[in-house]
This record gives C-alpha cells, structure tokens and sequence, in this order.
C-alpha cells in the first residue's frame, strides 16, 4: 500500500470523527480529505472487495435499492461496505471505502454495494470495476444540474463501457434503461411487474400517455401508445414501435403481488 493512500485513509478517519463531534454524519467530507491526498485512492480499497461490486444507478430508488440489497447481504452473513446516507459522487464513493478500511490500509469486505450518481457515473467507473450495475428508472431529474435526460443517458453509456465485464440488472419496464441496456451489448437480466395491483386492479385508465422520449429510443411519430393500465408491466408488454423494431424485451424475473397473512407476514 502506498503512503499517500496510507494517509489518505487516516485523513478520512480524522475528517469523520471530527465530523461526527460536530453532530455531522460524515457522508462527504472523509472522502474529500482523501482525494486532495490521493485523488486515486478508490482504486486500491476497491481492489480489496472480495466477492463483488454491485452499483445503484438511476433517477429514482437509488438509496433504498442500494441499502435494502446491503441489508439483505449482510442478513447472510457477509461483510459489506456501502455509502448507506446516499452521498453518492466521488467524495462519497471514497469516504464509504476509506472510512471502512483499517489504518493500514486493508479493507476487510466480500461485497461493495455502492449508489453512484448518474452523472458521476463515469468518473466513479474510471477507478473501479463494478460486477453488476442495477439501474432503477430513467426519468427527467434536476435539470440545472444534469442537463436533458439525453445527457444523462450519454454519462451513463460512457460509465456502461468502462466495464466491459459488467452485468447490467435493468428495469425491464422503463423504456429508457431497456435502450441504453440493448444498446450497450453487455449481459442483461431485467426485472419488471407482471400484474396488475392495486384496489381497482381490473380497471383501465382510458387516457393515453406518451414518455415523451420516443426519439432517445430511436421510436417513429407513428408509433403506437397503449392504454395505460394500473399495471407497469403491461405497459411494457403493449408497447410497439413498429418502424425500429423496438421492444422493451422479456422482463426474466417477474415480481407477482405477494400474499399478506392476517398476521402481516409476507
């Protein structure tokens, strides 16, 4: 282990005690101590992750996806480090896995379950190799900031190519995600809703609706919009584009509405 990653670490174990006297969590600040030190410092802690690295990307459910797949992890009894308060750019990327590591450097973990900002995407993917990439949605978000979703997309694709060996888990029924996905030429497994759900589930909303991103999916003015149903699934299911012979493709693992007991078990 270098010195300057050695320091770098205490850096960020010095920035997060300071900041948890403070009353301060801590999220951001460890992480940007250790990159003025080592600006290259999630590249050696990252290497250290024995199992796998798993990355939450998305507009939506990227905390909650990332903490409920760490939780579940750790259930099974595996070490994990994870950016659990969300700070999910570099500086919080390298205060997950600095803070984690132990004086000398080593980090004692099997997985990495990391959410990592869209645009960020690319710059986090230039220092680590994740495993399998979950992306939630792709929706217009924080415009001052990210620009139109075409940029965020474009961020995405250049993240996707810095890992070659990367399998990306997708939300089969998001448009976007599906395209940048196919697009990609990388390993896919999709998840998606198969039923309809909800009190009114045998009822069909009778207005139309558009994404209004038929252009970033390469889809004609021509193509057809399905009635909308209370089911995301079956909007994936009914959609065409007959022009660019788009579809959203087989959703592989398919979530059904689970049964609650009287007792409120699942």
């Amino acid at each position: 282990m270098r010195l300057r990653t050695l320091m770098a670490v205490a850096a960020a174990k010095a920035a997060l005690k300071a900041c948890h006297l403070t009353g301060r969590p801590g999220s951001s600040l460890p992480g940007r101590a250790a990159l003025k030190i080592d600006p290259h410092i999630i590249a050696p802690l990252a290497a250290q992750i024995r199992r796998g690295i798993i990355v939450t990307c998305g507009t939506n459910g990227k905390t909650t996806t990332n903490n409920l797949l760490c939780s579940a992890l750790e259930a099974q009894g595996f070490c994990v480090v994870s950016n659990r308060l969300g700070a999910n750019m570099m500086e919080g990327i390298a205060a997950a896995l600095a803070t984690a590591a132990n004086p000398l450097g080593h980090l004692n973990a099997d997985y990495a379950c990391l959410e990592i900002d869209e645009a960020s995407s690319a710059h986090v993917l230039h220092y680590l190799q994740p495993d399998y990439m979950i992306l939630t949605n792709l929706f217009r978000d924080q415009l001052d900031r990210y620009g139109e979703i075409d940029l965020t997309m474009k961020a995405l694709e250049k993240a996707i190519r810095l890992a070659p060996s990367m399998t990306l888990v997708i939300n089969g029924d998001d448009p976007l995600t599906a395209y940048l996905s196919k697009k990609s030429g990388h390993r896919i497994v999709s998840f998606g809703v198969s039923e309809r759900v909800g009190e009114n589930a045998q009822e069909r909303v009778p207005e139309k609706r558009s994404s209004g991103d038929d252009r970033l999916t390469g889809s004609s003015e021509e193509q057809t919009t399905p009635e909308v149903n209370f089911s995301y699934g079956e909007v994936r299911e009914q959609q065409t584009t007959p022009e660019v012979n788009f579809s959203y493709g087989e959703v592989r693992e398919q979530q059904t509405t689970p049964e609650v007991k009287s007792s409120g078990e699942v």
